[in-house]
């Protein structure tokens, strides 16, 4: 009889054991946001140069917090978590393009009062809470 050997990876060697249909869609919606952030001048309609300090600092921002959460759920392999942080992912990006701001948006629920509303992981993914 063959024996079983078993091992763990490493945090950095376990992304690839997502699926080849996930893993092609974190990063396209990767690609995305970095062409958001290269465009972002020509979105906010600044057309001067050299870039705004805020421009550039917008841009800066949306390249780091692209690349800090793709790290963050590298490892992720449950695959609707991973689907719930695409669709959060482009959710993001739609409200960035529509309102002309990369930074994150407090979601109001109405009816909450402070107790009712807990922020987790930033304010895109903040989320109704069962008073208790």
């Amino acid at each position: 009889q063959a024996q079983r050997v078993s091992f763990s990876l490493p945090h950095q060697k376990r992304a690839w054991l997502m699926s080849a249909a996930h893993r092609v869609a974190v990063l396209q919606t990767y690609r995305r946001a970095l062409k958001m952030a290269r465009d972002w001048p020509r979105i906010i309609g600044d057309f001067d140069t050299p870039k705004d300090d805020k421009t550039a600092d917008a841009q800066t921002y949306i390249r780091s917090e692209a690349r800090r959460l793709i790290e963050h759920n590298s490892a992720e392999q449950n695959t609707h978590v991973i689907n719930r942080n695409l669709q959060d992912a482009h959710d993001r990006m739609d409200i960035a393009l529509h309102y002309k701001i990369p930074y994150p948006r407090m979601h109001h629920f109405e009816g909450a009062n402070q107790k009712d509303v807990r922020e987790v992981g930033g304010a895109a993914n903040v989320y109704r809470e069962t008073p208790e």
